[in-house]
């Protein structure tokens, strides 16, 4: 889970492909998420958007980035996080 409030899933995704023994292969995506949540559950959060990146290996997904979809620079990174292969997954709200 990487947010406590509601998410919806941007009007977006990138996916990164590499080509491996002549085909194209998914090893990344990058998915937007907005989120908030209601006043009545939990502590207020203010919407924003998130951006995520998940590593996708032969064995398995996970979600390796997560950060404010705001700053310019944070597609960069979000797609240097799904490309490498040392990137920790996240846990719970992100962390470890």
């Amino acid at each position: 889970m990487l947010s406590p409030g509601l998410a919806h899933v941007g009007r977006k995704a990138e996916w990164r492909v590499e080509q491996r023994g002549g085909r194209m292969v998914a090893t990344g995506l990058l998915v937007r998420l907005d989120t908030s949540n209601p006043a009545t559950t939990g502590p207020r959060i203010a919407p924003r958007a998130i951006l995520t990146a998940a590593r996708i290996e032969p064995d398995g997904a996970c979600v390796v980035y997560q950060a404010n979809a705001a700053p310019k620079w944070t597609d960069a990174a979000a797609r240097a996080a799904a490309a490498d292969p040392h990137s920790k997954c996240l846990g719970l709200y992100g962390r470890d």
